[in-house]
């Protein structure tokens, strides 16, 4: 069937042979024919040097303006019929879509969408290849009206010509970053609400699909980061951090990255699919790692973290053996939870706990009991106006169960209350079966035991500090100071305090055996090297300034791999005296102090030497003289304890490698990662992200007040991520998560068992095989295994350089940290926030505020009365 049209009624009678009427895949004297034009037949037409122009109505209207051989009169008939035409279609679309205009609303100018003037000379060119129609989508067929010029409008709003390639360009760059903070899968793009609101509230602007999304603009982003991340840590020192993890696809990933000025940056991701896991594999890792810290960033690394797994172990040993200059250790966060793994060895402690779970999770599990509670708890305590929830942890964080048992104690008197007062109710809830009549009861009468509480209250106390101390040791600014004196802390608070006999054997056998496996040189100089303590809490009878002096000079020249000359002895003894450039006054460390208190913020440790430093090379080369003091202690200052980053990167990629998003290959998770530290970074530095609500909790230190404490951690907000189970604070339904306490206890025996094995175990898939069993005395039993490798693994530690060993017991004067000044000054006493004290009370702020994290989350309604 011919076309129809006002268009070809204007052209019928105007062919010479130079102007072609070209629609699609037709010319004007085929398709007036109806016939069909061949692929040959158009190239004859375009060899005959006739113009082909797209029959759409817009790009008609603009050649009828501007063909000189177009009658000017049919010109204006054909665009009237076009408008009448294009007014019709949009009346029938708006009656479809059910579509009236808003009262009131003021109607916005509209602009051309196009507006294509065609110049007569182009008509001359005979090569030019006909004009291929482009492809649409379904999502760019928005209907629109035209007026009497053939102009074309959107129907509903105004829409300027489409945007300009650096604006769009922009905006593509901008999109992707939206999608990465707000965890948005990448196939929203192609999504027909998105492209509906953009050309609703941003018109003009094209989105790109999910492959270009997750493609181009992803990997620019993150070259992007990069580089900026080479101009802020290029000439650095940095320590680097691995760890493995295996995504909801069952991939296996080993993260590595560095730590530089108290900053974590993700450096590469290493899918781990059909390699070994084991410690030539992660020293192989470790080694390509530090190559390309090295060659990309220019940052030296200094130290190297991994976790206390047999894979770690043995990769720290080879580091250790092959590249002495880098200071290896374990994750401190990680040994803290081994301690609470010896802790829960101690069976009736570990079923009190597990006793509180069960508590929590069967309140949780049913909404009627759960609205009798919080109906008590509005009736028990009047003052409050809000009502707090239990907390059901996830059972990787075991902070998270110490908050729950903390949380039952809170509310004790409450839920005793509930059942004493709705026994039955609370029975007849739980079902009819007798099995859960049964669960029940037992859960009712753990309630009532009066026993069970005064345990719990135990418990409490017992793991109080090493909560504390978790805070401490997990934050991404961990120096090796912040360890030591948090173990000394331990010590003391374990010996000195109010603990029982069997617990307090338990922690103290745990915490010696943990320092005796540590490299205590230069943990005894990360102490030594603060210039707020110096050699002030040492016991003298043990290790003389001597001996600290034979420490630092051996350490100076492992790391440095030159011996120091004299003038370095001298140097550090004047600064243990606290004389000449090494004074409080030239180190300028009260300023520092109050800087730190009025902002905040942690006392900078490492600039205070950073500003001693009197050398002109470069911080990564040694000097041997006076100043390789400052050298040496801003090494060791510089070191991270921890891999906590690591795990913070891993519960980035949980959020973005999801079940919905299983198929996302481990690059993709990993710049998504890396672009989203970065945004992050510039939120919190521009002042947008949220700042927490502080509240205090349980009770102040002893010994010290909110003025007179120094600040020395930052807010909560920096510390490692809490994450958390929230119940359903309306049906009192929570997720049905199986938590078996006795599992995740022995999970947590196993590993402290696994990190007593000697270093040259780690060969083997599972260096420790032990029977772990509950029994009913008061101990777990635990059993391991000997295999024929003791003898070479004697010989093996026989072989060893011989390093400092000192029991923690005898290293601190125990158990206060007040004494002497050194250098005759025999009347001065110091604060104890200048001794054991520095960071302990810091670490109890941050603890509190994550009971405060805990306490916002968990809260019911804001107003219960």
């Amino acid at each position: 069937m011919p076309p129809k049209g006002p268009w070809w009624k204007l052209f019928d009678d105007k062919v010479d042979g130079k102007v072609v009427k070209y629609l699609g895949d037709k010319t004007k004297n085929s398709a007036l024919a109806g016939q069909t034009v061949g692929r040959r037949e158009r190239h004859n037409v375009t060899d005959a040097g006739v113009i082909p122009v797209c029959a759409k109505k817009e790009y008609m209207a603009a050649h009828g303006r501007a063909c000189p051989y177009a009658d000017p009169a049919g010109v204006a008939l054909a665009l009237e019929e076009d408008a009448a035409d294009a007014a019709n279609r949009a009346r029938r679309y708006a009656n479809s879509e059910n579509m009236s205009p808003v009262p009131g609303l003021t109607q916005t100018p509209r602009t051309p969408l196009h507006s294509i003037p065609l110049n007569p000379s182009i008509y001359d060119t005979s090569t030019q290849t006909p004009l291929k129609r482009a492809k649409t989508s379904s999502l760019e067929s928005i209907p629109g009206t035209s007026d009497s010029s053939g102009t074309l409008y959107y129907q509903n709003d105004s829409h300027p010509p489409p945007w300009n390639a650096s604006r769009q360009k922009e905006f593509s760059e901008d999109l992707c970053k939206l999608f990465i903070m707000c965890n948005i899968a990448w196939n929203v793009a192609e999504n027909a609400q998105l492209h509906l609101f953009f050309h609703k509230w941003v018109p003009g602007a094209v989105i790109p699909d999910r492959r270009k999304l997750s493609g181009t603009y992803l990997d620019e982003a993150a070259d992007q980061v990069r580089s900026e991340t080479v101009k802020k840590v290029q000439g650095s020192l940095g320590t680097g951090q691995s760890d493995g993890w295996k995504n909801v696809a069952k991939t296996s990933v080993v993260a590595s990255m560095m730590s530089v000025n108290g900053e974590a940056h993700l450096v590469r991701t290493h899918d781990m699919t059909g390699e070994p896991k084991s410690g030539d594999k992660a020293f192989e890792l470790i080694q390509w790692d530090i190559k390309y810290i090295w060659e990309v960033f220019r940052v030296f690394i200094i130290a190297w973290c991994t976790d206390d797994g047999p894979d770690g172990k043995k990769a720290r040993r080879l580091i250790s053996r092959d590249m002495a200059w880098i200071i290896t250790t374990v994750c401190w966060a990680h040994q803290i939870n081994l301690i609470v793994g010896d802790y829960l060895t101690l069976g009736p402690y570990l079923d009190i706990v597990t006793r509180a779970l069960e508590i929590i999770k069967w309140f949780n599990n049913h909404g009627t009991a759960l609205d009798l509670f919080k109906r008590e708890q509005s009736i028990t305590y009047p003052d409050r106006t809000r009502i707090l929830a239990l907390i059901l942890p996830v059972i990787t964080r075991w902070t998270a169960h110490f908050h729950s048992a903390s949380r039952l104690l809170l509310l004790s008197k409450a839920i005793k209350m509930c059942v004493a007062r709705n026994e039955e109710k609370l029975l007849l809830c739980a079902g009819k079966t007798k099995d859960v009549i049964s669960k029940a009861q037992q859960i009712l009468d753990t309630v009532k035991n009066e026993q069970f509480w005064l345990e719990l209250v135990k418990v409490k106390m017992h793991l109080e500090p090493l909560a504390i101390a978790a805070n401490v040791t997990q934050a991404p600014y961990t120096r090796l100071d912040h360890v030591l004196l948090t173990l000394a802390n331990l010590y003391r608070i374990y010996k000195f305090g109010d603990a029982d006999e069997i617990v307090r054997i338990r922690i103290l056998e745990s915490l010696e055996k943990r320092w005796k496996k540590a490299d205590q040189d230069v943990l005894i100089l990360a102490v030594l090297f603060n210039p707020y303590i110096r050699a002030r809490c040492f016991n003298r009878e043990v290790i003389s300034t001597g001996d600290l002096i034979s420490i630092a000079k051996r350490t100076f020249t492992r790391l440095f791999r030159t011996s120091p000359e004299s003038s370095f002895t001298t140097g550090l003894l004047d600064y243990i005296e606290r004389r000449k450039e090494f004074s409080d006054d030239a180190m300028q460390i009260e300023d520092y102090r109050c800087e730190a208190h009025v902002e905040s913020k942690d006392i900078p440790i490492v600039n205070i030497w950073r500003m001693a430093d009197r050398s002109n090379v470069e911080p990564t080369e040694p000097c041997t003289d006076r100043n390789g003091v400052v050298r040496i202690a801003i090494r060791i200052l510089s070191v991270i304890a921890n891999s906590a980053s690591c795990e913070r990167i891993f519960s980035d990629f949980g959020m973005t490698h999801t079940k919905r998003r299983n198929r996302l290959s481990p690059q993709i998770v990993h710049k998504t990662a890396l672009v989203r530290m970065a945004l992050g970074r510039e939120h919190a530095a521009a002042g947008l992200t949220s700042k927490r609500l502080k509240r205090k909790f349980g009770y102040e230190h002893p010994n010290t007040s909110s003025e007179s404490i120094p600040p020395t951690t930052t807010s909560a907000s920096s510390s490692a991520a809490v994450t958390i189970t929230a119940t359903n604070a309306n049906s009192g339904a929570s997720e049905d998560v199986s938590i078996d306490f006795n599992e995740i206890g022995q999970e947590l025996i196993r590993d402290a068992i696994i990190a007593q094995a000697s270093p040259e175990d780690d060969d083997l898939e599972d260096p420790v095989t032990a029977a772990v069993t509950m029994t009913g005395g008061n101990d777990i039993q635990v059993v391991p295994t000997t295999g024929a490798n003791t003898a070479v693994a004697s010989q093996s530690r026989a072989n060893k350089e011989k390093k400092t060993s000192i029991p923690l017991s005898l290293l601190f004067i125990y158990p206060t940290s007040v004494t002497s000044l050194p250098g005759g000054v025999d009347n001065t006493t110091v604060a104890s926030e200048d001794g054991l004290d520095f960071f302990w009370s810091g670490g109890f702020r941050n603890y509190t505020q994550e009971l405060t994290l805990y306490d916002l989350i968990h809260t019911e309604t804001p107003n219960i009365h």
